[in-house]
């Protein structure tokens, strides 16, 4: 690509009183991040300004301070969508308008020496190894559902499995989008869109990818957008989308779902367009293992849930507090958390650490299927909207699918993993790593070093790390000790974090 000098013409100091308003607060925060070069960081303050703008001017200026980002990472289509909204609420004979005419002109300019860059397209790289199973088109056709007296319903695959196989591809079912990242994804269907999101008309915690998702999240979730980062509101209100608006019919799915346990391969979910399609997919969610034990105050707190105040009739409100336990009770076992892994970056001043941040939780209905192991051979990264499952270390034909609920045996000794998972999934690991007792990292001081990916321009690099790192867990899998191979496993989660542009590469 042609590289481009970005100028700070638009962002020169305006004259801003002492008492300058939040937004203003909020793009002085994001120019700092801009200078330094932390350009996702740099957005999210933008966006946030933008959400909490109350004049045409401090819009204007959100979206020119996008334009500017855009076009530093040669993003030039969305340079001009920014360019076009901020001239919106420009004075047609401002100086500001002149700016972004020029900035304009200067981005065409160099769309025309830009070439499509295949390899930036994370779903060229995150695709079925193999082929996909007809009635779950997300998953290879070689994982099949398994039931035994020790592990209860699991997966297994019938052919082996490589490192950096990937074997399913899943979008969630219920999402939602924490406040903390609600200026970073779309909360209808939590696509980052390079942050290039639009901000909602009655909240200041909620964007939007599109037009589109604007429509449904209003008609879904009615005057309560306030409350749509809590996943179990937002699970009330989709599920009585889905049973027409009835509450009895709701009632009468959990109790359906008591007699007779269903899951995603009881059914044929090849067609999104059946009418069924989003039902059957609420049974299966509605089948899921539940928390046999919740405390008092949560079943209290539950039972005074402000979405309930919204419910007139009685026994409609009884059922909706039945089926936000319910919910409670599927989620505190089988949610994800939508995360992203923080690798240092060369101009980071503490490379000492490896930050997880947490984006969202969703109810994966594939994923929840396959049970955990401290020490796993299947492992996950959150690609724009969508979970996709790799393979960490070889699978042979016949062997169970695992992924980790908490920490891996490098970060915890056994004795606290046991404790940790009893009290939350309430069950005793029995994994290769706790039976065997395998030393945490403490006892390898090498696995410290901090895991840094230099920020390039183009992913080709990072993926020939990743394959070639697959290559050798092969070949090493009988030589190095398990906390070695281990170590280059989560390397590969770094590398494939990188890869599927998740915050902070999402150029």
């Amino acid at each position: 690509m042609k590289s481009v000098t970005v100028t700070r013409l638009s962002l020169q100091k305006l004259d801003i009183p002492n008492g300058q308003s939040i937004s203003q607060d909020l793009r002085v925060r994001g120019d700092s991040f801009f200078e330094n070069g932390y350009l996702f960081e740099a957005l999210e303050c933008y966006n946030k300004s933008l959400c909490v703008a109350q004049t045409n001017s401090d819009i204007l200026s959100a979206y020119e301070c996008r334009s500017i980002v855009y076009l530093k990472a040669e993003e030039y289509k969305l340079c001009l969508d920014n360019i076009e909204l901020a001239c919106k609420y420009c004075d047609n004979a401002s100086e500001r308008l002149t700016i972004l005419d020029e900035r304009k002109k200067a981005c065409l300019k160099l769309m025309r020496f830009d070439r499509p860059n295949c390899d930036s397209e994370p779903w060229n790289f995150f695709r079925l190894s193999y082929d996909a199973n007809e009635k779950l088109p997300f998953i290879v056709d070689c994982l099949k559902l398994h039931n035994n007296k020790k592990f209860g319903r699991s997966i297994i695959t019938t052919q082996d499995l490589q490192p950096g196989d990937i074997i399913a591809i899943d979008e969630p079912f219920f999402k939602t989008v924490t406040y903390e990242s609600a200026h970073t994804r779309c909360i209808n269907c939590l696509k980052p869109n390079k942050l290039n999101l639009m901000p909602s008309t009655i909240s200041e915690t909620a964007m939007f990818c599109s037009e589109e998702c604007m429509e449904i999240a209003s008609k879904t979730y009615a005057d309560t957008t306030n409350k749509m980062h809590d996943i179990k509101q937002r699970m009330l209100f989709e599920a009585l989308v889905i049973c027409g608006g009835s509450f009895s019919k709701l009632k009468e799915l959990m109790d359906a779902s008591d007699l007779k346990k269903e899951t995603i391969f009881s059914y044929d979910l090849s067609n999104p367009d059946d009418p069924l399609f989003k039902q059957n997919l609420l049974k299966s969610s509605m089948s899921l293992a539940q928390a046999k034990n919740v405390s008092a105050d949560v079943i209290n707190y539950l039972s005074h849930h402000p979405v309930l105040e919204t419910i007139k009739d009685q026994r409609d409100k009884e059922i909706a507090e039945t089926f936000l336990l319910r919910c409670f009770r599927i989620l505190a076992v089988n949610s994800f958390g939508i995360e992203w892994l923080v690798p240092s970056r060369p101009q980071d001043h503490t490379k000492d650490t490896i930050v997880t941040k947490r984006a969202g939780q969703a109810l994966c209905l594939f994923g929840s299927l396959m049970n955990h192991s401290c020490i796993p051979n299947v492992d996950r990264v959150f690609v724009q909207n969508k979970f996709v499952f790799f393979v960490r270390r070889p699978i042979f034909k016949g062997q169970q699918l695992f992924i980790s609920y908490g920490s891996l045996f490098l970060d915890m000794p056994r004795e606290i993993r046991q404790q940790n998972l009893k009290d939350e999934y309430g069950f005793w690991c029995c994994c290769e790593a706790c039976v065997r007792d395998y030393p945490t990292s403490a006892v390898y001081p090498w696995t410290g070093v901090p895991i840094v990916i230099s920020e390039l321009s183009v992913a080709n690099g990072w993926k020939d790390e990743f394959k070639k790192n697959c290559l050798k867990i092969v070949k090493k899998q009988n030589v190095w000790s398990q906390a070695e191979l281990c170590l280059l496993m989560v390397r590969n989660l770094y590398l494939v974090t990188a890869i599927a542009k998740t915050e902070p590469f999402i150029f």
